[in-house]
């Protein structure tokens, strides 16, 4: 199995993004979960509790109006005469306007909380989902990730074959032509194999190929030079 793998720098690089991702993301739905709990705790409790106030105040109120009503109409009876308690029936009838919003409010919350809670509850459920993939599959993902950086780093400083190295070395040298990669460095050791190999041959034609005979004329006598074999 091969793995084409241009840059093992975008491996790294997107190993650290998704370990940024996964503290900025746990931040996050905390700060969500923080708010939502608020806003329920809001309705269900301050809500409540400031409303349900409001409707004892108003039917406190609406006792003393009635108590007032009462004594108007006992003490400041004259012969026959009843007062009217015209004030006293107006805010009468303001302390009921009152106690009856109140009420009206007290069920509303009660309505409105009983759907918070459901909405928050769904919404727990669907970020115990999120967490566990925060903290199971993408954890994995890591791992594998720097499985993968391992491999490449033991794959990259593995030992250079022998040939590979001295056609480097050779290549290296001032005047010599650099191999660009490992694949022509072992096409020209092929070649420098063969071409020793060849040099190495006798020539077949050497054996006919003979130096022609000198003659010492210092004498008057012909001395022949035996043949010598060119290398």
């Amino acid at each position: 199995m091969s793995a084409n793998v241009q840059a093992v720098s975008a491996i790294s690089e997107f190993r650290s993004a998704l370990c940024t991702f996964i503290v900025e993301a746990r931040q996050a739905l905390a700060a969500i979960e923080m708010e939502a709990r608020r806003a329920l705790e809001y309705i269900t409790e301050d809500q409540a509790q400031a409303w349900n106030v409001e409707v004892r105040r108003g039917r406190e109120r609406v006792q003393e109006c009635k108590i007032e009503i009462h004594n108007t109409r006992t003490f400041k009876r004259i012969a026959n005469y009843t007062p009217s308690c015209i004030d006293e029936k107006k805010a009468l009838a303001k302390a009921e306007r009152r106690l009856q919003v109140a009420e009206i409010k007290v069920e509303a919350v009660r309505h409105w909380g009983r759907l918070a809670e459901q909405a928050f509850r769904e919404f727990q459920a669907r970020l115990a989902q999120f967490l566990s993939m925060l903290d199971g599959e993408l954890p994995k993902g890591v791992a594998t990730l720097e499985r993968m950086m391992a491999s490449l780093d033991r794959y990259f400083t593995a030992e250079v074959p022998r040939a590979l190295r001295e056609v480097a070395t050779r290549s290296a040298e001032p005047g010599s032509m650099a191999v660009a990669d490992p694949p022509a460095a072992a096409a020209l050791e092929q070649e420098a194999k063969v071409g020793d190999a060849v040099a190495l041959q006798p020539d077949e034609q050497s054996d006919s190929h003979t130096v022609p005979l000198a003659t010492n004329e210092t004498d008057g006598e012909h001395t022949e030079i035996p043949a010598l074999r060119e290398t």
